[in-house]
């Protein structure tokens, strides 16, 4: 178990999502192996604590029936989903030591939004919605369940449908730059 935590410690290391702790930490949260398969290994930080710190971020969650009106009378509707999508947003250099954590190869930090920040839904589903908003029939919306986000868009005719996919996309692209 311990070798899959630190090989997957360094695909995060290497994917710049995570990075280690120089110095002394405030926070330092535990971290939690919950094995998914028997390859898998999510790598759980529990941030109960520094939750109560951190000043919540309020955007609007869309409700589900909400987005199914809007998809009414669409004849095709596409859905992307990315995996890990949380981890496309960059963290402020200020914001990352209140997610650090402790590993058996020291402290480390997240780089990047990590799921478990209780604001992390809300923080991802502004960036995604203003980012979008140039894309009409988009719509963002988060699976809790799966951890996931999911785009549905709608459009009447295939060929439109094709190129708001293709301007998805483009917008999406932007967001790793």
């Amino acid at each position: 178990m311990e070798e899959k935590v630190n090989q997957k410690l360094q695909e995060m290391l290497e994917a710049d999502i995570i990075e280690p702790v120089i110095g002394p930490a405030n926070w330092i949260s535990p971290m939690v192996v919950v094995p998914k398969g028997k390859d898998d290994i999510p790598l759980c930080i529990n941030m109960r604590y520094p939750n109560k710190a951190i000043q919540r971020e309020h955007y609007p969650l869309p409700v589900i029936d909400t987005l199914l009106n809007k998809l009414k009378g669409a004849t095709i509707v596409s859905k992307l989903d990315i995996t890990s999508a949380y981890y496309h947003i960059e963290l402020h250099p200020d914001s990352r030591d209140i997610t650090t954590f402790m590993t058996g190869r020291g402290l480390m930090r997240f780089k990047r939004l990590m799921f478990g920040i209780n604001c992390a839904p809300e923080i991802f589903q502004r960036i995604m919605s203003e980012m979008l908003a140039v894309v009409e029939g988009s719509y963002t919306f988060q699976d809790k369940a799966t951890s996931r986000i999911f785009y549905l868009g709608c459009a009447p005719r295939r060929v439109k449908r094709l190129m708001r996919l293709q301007n998805i996309l483009f917008v999406l692209l932007r967001l790793d730059q």
